[in-house]
């Protein structure tokens, strides 16, 4: 019977001969090679297997290729008895992909969606996409968006595009119809991913119907977002549909300039700028923070535990009031159960206006008269929601598969799981007093 034999892979010195990549067809050499300074450095075995699994995850990171598979042999020049070959085969993605869904959303609405996308149309891993989604309820909405990767590194990708969409916000009585230019880079660390995004948005709310609340016709009208915003995301969690290990931490922090900043009624002095024309312009400066923290964990061999927590703020440093698009909203079941879809927040009565007195509501908005803004409200008018300034919510989960059926490996029933759950959450309408 043979002996065992054990070898270390440090000890066993290894250099990088050649390196072969077949199967491209549109994609630039240069781009390629730069995926692979660290594979030809390789200076034992270990090294070289490493640095192989590491430059097979950067051209994955391309997007270009379909399949990649990664063959190490020795070198053909037998001359160097620690020379390797290494040789990539991809396949490259067709130049343009689409694809077509169905889908349903918890806030009641189906959805139908549309992508097109061209892929490494310049031969550098640009791709440029094309989204079309139409709502049942008629909204409409479109996204292009082109990227490329910075410097050929697939970890930094910069995106530039725009979005043009309707939305209907029919629990708090009002239409927002937006038009945005952006741009954004996206950058890999070992601690996880960032994105920096810049984007300047058109923006125009329209109420939905004559009963909507005071507080959303006294914010109707047109104004100009622009924002600057960064968002961190760590995800260590070995599956993202039933995960029992790792974390994950989600923080975003947005500072936006908004004219003007206020559709009715007039600003503080203090808050009203002087443009270079002389005349004044109405700016709200606001901040906006939000983040999430997911901890599944494993009981026992059928049981896994989940615990997470999430909050949201957003302050105005011009003593502005924040625009109703820009509030919190709770409620829904994915988020807090066993209340409606977004209803969970401060909420002011519905009108009920007659023809005169909508006459009389659009002179007075036109006139930003906000003082003298009334309206006929009667004691047992039902109420919508307007928002808040501020929320948390936190809850503990427990997930088993189910009885009998959930154990078969590779079954519909092993996608299932039995779900207990406690909530606890609260908006808050001014956590910051001026």
């Amino acid at each position: 019977m043979p002996s065992e034999m054990y070898f270390n892979l440090e000890s066993i010195p290894a250099t990088v001969d050649e390196v072969v990549v077949s199967g491209l067809d549109r994609t630039h050499d240069s781009i390629v090679k730069k995926q692979f300074v660290g594979l030809v450095e390789s200076q034992n075995l270990r090294d070289l297997f490493e640095n192989v699994k590491v430059a097979k995850e950067k051209l994955v990171k391309l997007g270009v290729f379909k399949t990649i598979f990664a063959v190490v042999d020795v070198s053909e020049d037998h001359s160097k008895p620690n020379a390797y070959k290494i040789t990539f085969k991809v396949e490259e993605k067709r130049f343009v992909t689409a694809r077509m869904s169905m889908t349903h959303g918890t806030d009641g609405i189906t959805k139908a969606c549309g992508n097109v996308r061209l892929n490494n149309f310049a031969h550098n891993a640009e791709c440029a996409d094309i989204d079309v989604e139409i709502g049942s309820n008629q909204m409409v909405s479109k996204f292009a968006t082109i990227s490329k990767p910075l410097e050929n590194n697939p970890y930094v990708r910069f995106s530039i595009g725009g979005t043009e969409g309707n939305w209907d916000h029919y629990w708090a009585k009002f239409l927002r119809h937006e038009r945005s230019v952006f741009t954004e880079a996206q950058a890999e660390s070992p601690v996880g991913l960032h994105r920096f995004q810049w984007d300047a948005v058109w923006r125009e709310t329209e109420v939905k119907d004559p009963t909507a609340p005071l507080g959303v016709l006294k914010e109707c009208g047109p104004a100009v977002k622009s924002s600057l915003r960064h968002v961190f995301e760590s995800d260590a969690r070995p599956d993202l549909v039933f995960p029992d290990a790792g974390y994950l931490c989600r923080i975003s922090q947005e500072i936006a300039s908004i004219t003007p900043g206020s559709q009715t009624g007039q600003s503080n002095v203090s808050d009203i700028s002087s443009s270079d024309t002389g005349s004044l312009v109405d700016r709200a400066l606001q901040l906006k923070l939000e983040g999430l923290l997911q901890k599944p964990f494993r009981l026992c061999d059928w049981l896994v535990g989940e615990v997470t927590f999430s909050s949201g703020l957003i302050h105005s440093f011009t003593k502005h009031p924040v625009h109703i698009s820009d509030r919190f909203f709770l409620g829904g079941p994915l988020e807090l159960r066993g209340f409606q879809w977004r209803t969970v927040s401060p909420s002011e009565p519905l009108l009920a206006p007659t023809v005169q007195m909508l006459d009389s509501y659009e002179t007075t908005l036109n006139n930003n008269n906000q003082q003298s803004l009334s309206a006929p409200v009667s004691t047992h008018s039902p109420l919508s929601p307007i928002g808040a300034d501020a929320f948390w919510l936190t809850g503990a989960h427990l997930y088993t598969p189910l009885p009998y059926w959930g154990a078969e490996e590779g079954s519909l029933a092993s996608q299932l799981r039995l779900h207990g759950f406690f909530l606890a959450g609260s908006t808050l309408e001014r956590p910051i007093q001026n």
